[in-house]
């Protein structure tokens, strides 16, 4: 029975000793050939599952920047809201702000 293997069938070649030399140096580069070919598969699927934990940090690095937005908003809000109510004792929402060491009004924005 053939086998369908190159590297077998080449080995099995009837052939005089100096292609038998060139024959085995083929077959042999043959397998090294193979064996970086799995090795660098084994390096694709790495840097697959690599990239897949990079998007995941991506994406929740992106929602983490979103929350932090949100939150920010809310905290300059209720500081506002606490200068609206302790200003009428200091005459000025901004410097009192400033008095606290809050930068709430950094965006201009009007007391609510």
């Amino acid at each position: 029975m053939e086998s369908n293997d190159i590297v077998t069938r080449l080995r099995e070649i009837p052939c005089n000793a100096f292609a038998r030399v060139r024959i085995e140096n083929a077959a042999d580069e043959i397998e090294r050939l193979r064996s970086d070919l799995s090795i660098f598969r084994g390096v694709a699927h790495e840097l697959d599952r690599i990239r897949g934990q990079l998007r995941e940090a991506a994406e929740t690095l992106e929602r983490l920047y979103m929350e932090n937005e949100q939150l920010t908003a809310e905290r300059d809000e209720a500081r506002r809201m606490v200068c609206g109510l302790d200003a009428d004792i200091m005459e000025d929402q901004v410097e009192y702000a400033r008095h606290r060491g809050w930068d709430c009004f950094k965006e201009d924005k009007p007391c609510q």
